[in-house]
């Protein structure tokens, strides 16, 4: 019994130990003192792996969250800086006037939104940006910044680091607003008038071409006549511009703006134009009632009228753009045959496509 003990005592196994009434089994003390040892630092290694995990998951958070409240921030105030920009444009082609390149630093995209139907009664938009980290990675987009007095037409989404604008007045008869065009790729222009060829050449746009035939023209395929290849196409007879399967109509420099604009945005700012000349068509048949002072006899006054009432219901389709602008270019041309201190407006020159 003696060696037998002393076997298992060294073994760290079990020992038998017998007495009249049963067998017991006691492990050493040593070993006994060991395990407990071994689990408490076992715990505590846990604990401090667990521990530390979570504390280095809330460093990373905390981090990431102040990374994306500073970018979120940075983006909402280079929106907040175009539109200031924008405060300082006049129209490009009327006055002769260049506007600047837009450039930034790294590769940028601007978001626009329009709504005609909130901010009575001119309606809004709005624009929000985001800037390149990473190779094919955008920070987070900032916060919008609303745009209630300006028009601008351009696609949905504009990407890169530079952005091409210019403006031209719109009248409906008389002028309603300044049309802010912006684009960000090459565009290439077959078949346009001369006319139209001539104002774009003037504001030296760096992204605007005019190849002849046989040149190749990498952008935006802008076609005055019907064709497979083109990705825009412009009836000059029709007054349309197809894109993206879709026909806006134009009148007058609206044709810049349905060319370099997406659909959906055309079509918004132009039911904010009509909301603009409805206010304005109130002045006007009110100053009619003034200059009538002067023995001059208004024969505009019923048209302006009907005018008004198409503009206070107008929703955008091809009849109602159309009787807006035959009413137009009547009172236009009775305006223009007015004595000339019995005009009721006095226009820039126009443009006609």
């Amino acid at each position: 019994m003696g060696k037998l003990k002393k076997r298992y005592e060294k073994s760290g196994y079990l020992i038998p130990i017998y007495s009249k009434k049963r067998a017991l089994f006691e492990r050493p003390r040593r070993n006994l003192d060991f395990n407990k040892r071994g689990i408490e630092m076992g715990f505590n290694w846990l604990f401090a792996i667990i521990a530390g995990g979570f504390i280095l998951f809330l460093a990373i958070f905390a981090a990431t969250k102040m990374v994306s409240f500073g970018s979120v921030t940075a983006n909402t105030l280079n929106a907040k800086n175009f539109v200031n920009i924008l405060e300082t444009w006049e129209a490009g082609l009327a006055a002769g006037v260049k506007p600047p390149e837009l450039k930034f630093k790294t590769d940028t995209r601007l978001y626009f939104t329009c709504s005609a139907d909130t901010d009575a009664p001119f309606g809004k938009q709005a624009l929000s940006t985001s800037d390149q980290v990473f190779k094919d990675r955008y920070s987070e987009e900032g916060y919008d910044v609303t745009i209630k007095s300006k028009y601008i037409f351009t696609e949905n989404m504009l990407e890169g680091k530079t952005f091409f604008p210019f403006s031209v007045g719109y009248f409906m008869p008389f002028k309603i607003a300044d049309l802010i065009v912006f684009s960000d790729r090459n565009y290439c222009f077959h078949n346009a008038p001369d006319q139209f060829k001539i104002d774009l050449e003037q504001l030296q746009l760096n992204n605007i071409q005019f190849p002849n035939k046989t040149a190749v023209c990498e952008g935006v395929q802008v076609c005055f006549s019907s064709s497979k290849a083109c990705d825009v196409v412009v009836s000059t007879t029709g007054k349309y511009v197809l894109k993206e399967e879709q026909r806006m109509f134009y009148d007058g420099n609206l044709i810049y703006a349905a060319i370099f604009s997406s659909p959906e945005i055309y079509k918004c700012n132009v039911r904010r134009l009509v909301n603009k000349f409805n206010q304005l068509g109130y002045i006007y048949i009110d100053k009619i009632k003034i200059i009538e002072r002067k023995n001059c006899k208004s024969n505009v006054e019923d048209k302006l009228y009907q005018m008004t009432a198409i503009a206070g219901n107008f929703s955008y389709s091809e009849v109602a753009f159309r009787n807006l602008i035959k009413l137009s270019e009547e009172i236009d041309t009775i305006n223009n045959d007015a004595d000339p201190g019995c005009k009721l407006y006095k226009n820039e020159e126009k443009n006609q496509y």
